[in-house]
């Protein structure tokens, strides 16, 4: 049995038809750079230049080289960009040294058909394997990250490179193996092999290898290349390059609101994380994207918005949230996400009005264990047959209940038991902790479901 009472006079509003529900919170993937050519060429002597490739204005070319012997090295192309060194490094051999050198010009100038120039210099002018790739779709800063070199130095059977690239998500990053000998190196992990350069000259057999991937989440990048010969030396590096879009690094969007009194604690949840204050503004910090948004449920107030989307770009950005007294509403267990199991919205009673409560109304449900929620003059409220109720709370008329589930704990309770937690109303849908150990979501509305079983679990 559930009986609510509501002080002489007091009524509720109809029940009205809650907002739709937002989508899953979370970043819309970027456009990943793309590789739009690539070549390789051999230096002997103190220089050598590649075939023709088409550039575009604002791509970004990357130049891999291992060089033999002693040697500084320099690129240049021919419609005159302007190449950097982001990464070099070398190593003793059997019979003589090996660098690694990657070098970049960021948003080129002109778009043309371009040729790429590498030049030794040094104490020993003797040979390089040179790897070009030319990327578009880049985004406004020239990387994200540069990794550390691995040098190895000392290996006895590297059948595997490894380059370890941090990245953000829809990254690419770009990997090389620079190897003194000639071998024949293949992609491993799953990543793509561009090309595989093999210097011919003799007395300096060298190869450079170069790979590329897109990051599916920030964190580190293995960059892998397998060879079935051993007793070589090699290193390897890499870099990841930023979608366009994107900053690659936090930038801080802030959520201001009005309408709460001071000190009140209040919630938005994006990006996939809740984030919480007790003053008038939220700081969130993401890389640049758009994300959807929702505003935490707090009893005696409406937000407005209560979700969206937002777009965060380099300058960051803001959102206005709006609360309203909503007196009625009370929307998850005890209240609120702070579970303080207060209204501060709520006139209508008092250690005065409070001995003059009446009974309202009256509905046979069967037995309950669960605190109801109240939100838009709708009481939704479980019962362990399994049922989640929704139900007018002006006239106490059943709207609709739906079946969510029951199971059976014998180390608890021998009997069937079915929903024994509140309801939370959120984004528009009400969650239910169901008895078939699954999450369910029901529309407050019409009362269908959809069940997420939890880890570990399938749906009853």
């Amino acid at each position: 049995m559930l009986a609510l009472f509501f002080p002489p006079g007091a009524g509720l509003s109809g029940p009205t038809s809650p907002a739709s529900p937002s989508s899953e919170l979370g970043p819309f993937a970027l456009t990943a750079p793309t590789v739009a050519a690539h070549t390789d060429f051999n230096v002997s002597g103190t220089s050598g230049t590649s075939g023709s490739f088409t550039s575009h204005t604002g791509d970004t070319i990357v130049v891999f080289l291992t060089a033999f012997g002693s040697n500084t090295m320099a690129v240049s192309d021919s419609t005159h960009d302007l190449f950097s060194k982001v990464a070099s490094a070398s190593q003793p051999s059997s019979n003589g040294a090996s660098s690694l050198w990657i070098f970049a010009a960021y948003n080129v100038s002109t778009g043309a058909t371009k040729k790429i120039t590498a030049t030794i210099a040094g104490g020993s002018t003797d040979s390089a394997a040179v790897a070009v790739v030319d990327v578009t779709g880049v985004g406004p800063a020239p990387f994200d990250h540069v990794g550390s070199v691995a040098n190895y130095t000392t290996a006895n059977d590297p059948r595997n490179s490894s380059a370890l690239v941090p990245a953000s998500a829809s990254d690419l990053v770009l990997g090389m193996v620079a190897a003194h000998e000639t071998r024949v190196w293949s992609a491993a992990g799953g990543d793509k092999l561009l090309n595989d350069e093999h210097s011919p000259v003799p007395n300096a057999l060298i190869t450079t290898v170069d790979l590329d991937r897109v990051a599916s989440a920030p964190g580190s990048v293995w960059i892998n290349a397998t060879t079935a010969r051993s007793g070589t030396y090699w290193m390897s590096d890499g870099l990841s390059l930023l979608p366009k879009g994107s900053s690659g690094h936090p930038a801080k969007f802030t959520f201001t609101e009005t309408g709460l009194s001071s000190g009140h604690a209040w919630y938005v949840v994006v990006g996939g994380s809740v984030n919480n204050s007790t003053t008038a503004q939220i700081n969130v910090s993401l890389p640049n994207g758009n994300y959807r948004f929702s505003v935490g449920p707090i009893s005696g107030v409406i937000a407005t918005p209560s979700t969206g989307s937002i777009t965060i770009g380099n300058s960051g950005g803001t959102r206005a949230i709006t609360f309203a007294a909503a007196a009625d509403d009370w929307p998850t267990y005890m209240g609120e996400v702070s579970r303080n199991g207060a209204n501060l919205n709520e006139t209508s009673l008092s250690p005065t009005t409070a001995p003059n409560l009446t009974k309202l109304w009256a509905l046979s449900t069967g037995y309950m264990q669960t605190e109801p929620i109240v939100q838009h003059g709708t009481v939704y409220v479980g019962g362990t047959n399994g049922y989640e109720y929704a139900i007018n709370a002006s006239t106490g008329v059943q709207v609709w209940k739906t079946f969510v589930g029951q199971v059976v704990q014998p180390n608890c309770d021998a009997k069937a038991q079915g929903i024994t937690s509140s309801a939370t109303d959120y984004g528009g849908m009400i969650y239910v902790g169901g008895g078939n150990i699954t999450g369910n979501l029901t529309n407050g509305t019409a009362g269908g479901t959809r069940s997420t079983p939890r880890p570990g679990t399938s749906p009853g």
